[in-house]
């Protein structure tokens, strides 16, 4: 069990007191406080938090002050003024500074209109001193009334608990952190000067009471009243309102594309106007008590007609027509690198020559119209036959050796969206060779005219190569013998042919004759 000693001196406020410790409310000419007396018990920097009521019986308007000398506790309005038959609210909050329990009690002055406020312990232990240094924030940084208002800690504090009251223009609000984070919905009226109390053990002196203003919330919305596309060089009519009625003397921020920015102010008719020559998105923003508007402007030019009279797709060495708008000035690219600056004629039309492949862009500009045109033009594409051991690029091709064929632009770059090769081969047969990204591997196995081929694509022209691969020194050897051969037996026909005829001796029976004629006996000698 637990003794507590008291001395005379509290003994003798106890006995001062101790008829309002029986009372739930304390009254003094016609002025209440309820509860009277709230009661506490817990351990060093528990807090405990209460709203009481004064209620002013009078018919007259009182100014009140509140008084108090205990330590940790806080009464939130120290003073203030109240009307005749009124009540407020008071926010109490005692954080407590050692192991104790006992009440919180209230007690009218009325001599003086001064509300007395009292801390009788009935139990206490050893104080603990005060830790932590955790920082208050608050979120929006420009809070609105009528909307919600979010208390938190940050960093090494963010999960801390702590309570307090938020004050403003005659609202009272009990303010509860859990876990870092305490959110308060305030009414559309909880507007002006306000002031956060937080108290705990963990909150820095400095953050125990925060002074800031809360915007009013427009009782209207605000609007801005704009088109929503323009033309460069256009003027741009901008409106301003709350609800239905125009709002003057507005500061309104315009930012253009390039994000320049340029502040106007609206007449009494809550207009402005402004210039757009920037071609892109406008951003236009006014805040009016606390309340931001935003709109948007997309400028653009005018449509340039910018076309080719062609209908079918153009190739290297075409000469095309562009037609535009007369004395319409048009840019050329070939993949996105500058071709050329040409002018229109009177007629709106352009020559030009095609003298390479790529993807052709044209864009067109005359005063405040623009325009723009593209084609694609196939390229040529060059079948190259490298070595595979040294890929050094050859141009004597050998009967069952092994190459690297590519298919390449005119620059040598590779072209990967070509998908095969077709090979005509000394027989007069066609093969397909694939390509893997541009590239495949051959070795051709006759000798002979080849024909390699690149199909025409979107994106290439048929273009081809041709290859003749000589028989090697045997190969020469033997069909030269075999080519005597046949030519010495066409001779010796030929003759046979026309002795024939001259001794007049049918050829099949000189040829049986000379097929069948007997080696002659020749006789031993002596």
């Amino acid at each position: 069990m637990i003794r507590f000693r008291l001395s005379s001196k509290k003994i003798f406020c106890l006995i001062l007191i101790g008829a309002l410790l029986f009372l739930p409310t304390v009254s003094a000419f016609n002025v209440t406080i309820s509860p009277g007396r709230f009661r506490f018990a817990g351990n060093a920097r528990d807090i405990f938090t209460q709203i009481v009521t004064l209620s002013n019986h009078e018919n007259t308007t009182l100014i009140i002050n509140v008084t108090y000398v205990a330590n940790g506790l806080v009464v939130v309005p120290p003073s203030f003024v109240i009307g005749p038959n009124a009540t407020k609210d008071l926010g109490v909050v005692y954080t407590m500074q050692n192991q104790s329990s006992g009440n919180v009690t209230f007690a009218w002055a009325n001599n003086n209109n001064t509300l007395n406020v009292y801390i009788i312990f009935d139990g206490t232990g050893q104080p603990i001193q005060p830790i932590g240094n955790a920082s208050v924030n608050f979120f929006p940084p420009a809070p609105v009334s009528g909307s919600d208002l979010a208390i938190y800690f940050t960093g090494n504090y963010k999960g801390t608990n702590a309570k307090g009251f938020l004050y403003v223009n005659n609202y009272l609000y009990s303010v509860d952190i859990t876990g870092g984070l305490g959110i308060i919905t305030l009414d559309k009226n909880a507007y002006g000067t306000a002031m956060l109390y937080i108290f705990g053990n963990s909150i820095s002196d400095a953050d125990s009471m925060k002074v800031f203003d809360i915007v009013k919330k427009p009782d209207t919305l605000v609007t801005i009243t704009t088109p929503a596309t323009a033309t460069v060089d256009d003027e741009v009519a901008v409106i301003v309102k709350s609800g239905d009625e125009p709002i003057g003397n507005m500061d309104v921020t315009i930012t253009s594309p390039t994000n320049q920015r340029e502040i106007y102010v609206t007449d009494n008719l809550g207009k402005i106007s402004f210039t757009a020559n920037e071609e892109g998105k406008w951003k236009l923003s006014a805040t009016n008590e606390g309340q931001t508007a935003t709109a948007n402007v997309v400028v653009t030019y005018g449509t340039l007609a910018l076309g080719i009279a062609e209908e079918n797709p153009p190739k290297i060495g075409d000469t095309i027509t562009i037609i535009t708008e007369p004395n319409a000035v048009v840019d050329v690219e070939i993949d996105n690198m500058p071709e050329g600056q040409f002018t229109a004629s009177s007629d709106g039309f352009i020559l030009f020559n095609v003298v390479k492949g790529g993807h052709y862009t044209l864009d067109g500009n005359l005063n405040k119209l623009r325009g723009t045109y593209s084609f694609t033009v196939p390229g040529k594409a060059e079948i190259v036959l490298l070595d595979s051991t040294t890929h050094m690029s050859v141009q004597a091709i050998e009967k069952d050796k092994r190459y690297t064929v590519q298919a390449t632009d005119s620059s040598g770059q590779i072209l990967t969206g070509v998908d095969s090769i077709w090979i005509s081969n000394p027989t007069g047969t066609k093969e397909l060779l694939p390509l893997i990204e541009g590239v495949a591997m051959w070795s051709p196995t006759l000798t002979g005219s080849y024909i390699l081929s690149v199909s025409e694509t979107a994106t290439t022209a048929s273009n081809s190569r041709y290859i003749l691969i000589k028989p090697s020194a045997g190969d020469s050897f033997w069909i030269t013998a075999i080519g005597i051969a046949i030519a010495s037996f066409l001779l010796i026909f030929v003759i046979l042919l026309l002795y024939s005829k001259r001794r007049r001796i049918p050829l099949n029976i000189l040829l049986g004759s000379l097929l069948h004629r007997q080696k002659r006996v020749e006789l031993p000698i002596g």
